[in-house]
């Protein structure tokens, strides 16, 4: 089989006169075998992703599971500045060591650490936090049924103030009627 075939490198490639005819033609050659290899296997190449990919993503999740779980297991060692250890154990005891020191440190009414001895009244960062959360919510409760209820009364102090103004109203109407009636009926 041959083909024969006329192509203007100079629009292609910007042809500078450097490249050589044979070293363009291995390059077209190349990209005409690499588009072919494409539209040739290309739902074979998906299909084998496709099956392969589940496999691939359980097998990383598995393998990342467990440099996770090496990882929280390992032993490590602290020391200070002067190379005491002040720490000896996995990585998961010193996140929940320091996790412990940080929820039951003691704290003064403002949420501040408390250093030193603690006074009777200070309490640990997680009492703070839970007692101002609670806090919290109970005022904001209180405020909603607070502004309920001062609707309501004021809704009925209106109805009844109504209800009083035009019976007044009412009998000294009826009574200024009937005191015209009777001196008219007098006259």
């Amino acid at each position: 089989m041959e083909i024969n075939a006329t192509v203007n490198v100079q629009e292609l490639f910007d042809y500078d006169g450097e490249r050589s005819s044979e070293e363009i033609f291995k390059e077209l050659l190349q990209n005409a075998v690499k588009q072919a290899f494409r539209e040739k296997f290309s739902s074979e190449i998906e299909l084998a992703m496709n099956n392969l990919m589940p496999k691939l993503v359980s097998t990383l999740e598995l393998k990342l599971q467990e440099k996770v779980e090496s990882f929280f297991a390992e032993d490590i060692a602290i020391s200070d500045r002067w190379g005491n250890p002040t720490f000896v154990g996995s990585i998961e005891d010193l996140m929940k060591q320091k996790f412990d020191e940080t929820i039951l440190a003691p704290v003064n009414g403002k949420g501040e650490n408390v250093s030193g001895c603690a006074s009777p009244g200070t309490k640990t960062y997680a009492e703070y936090i839970f007692e101002k959360k609670i806090d919290s919510e109970r005022n904001y409760q209180l405020d909603a049924i607070v502004t309920r209820l001062e609707d309501k009364v004021n809704q009925e102090l209106k109805g009844q103030l109504a209800a009083i103004t035009d019976g007044l109203i009412h009998t000294k109407v009826a009574n200024a009627l009937a005191g015209l009636l009777a001196d008219n009926n007098g006259k």
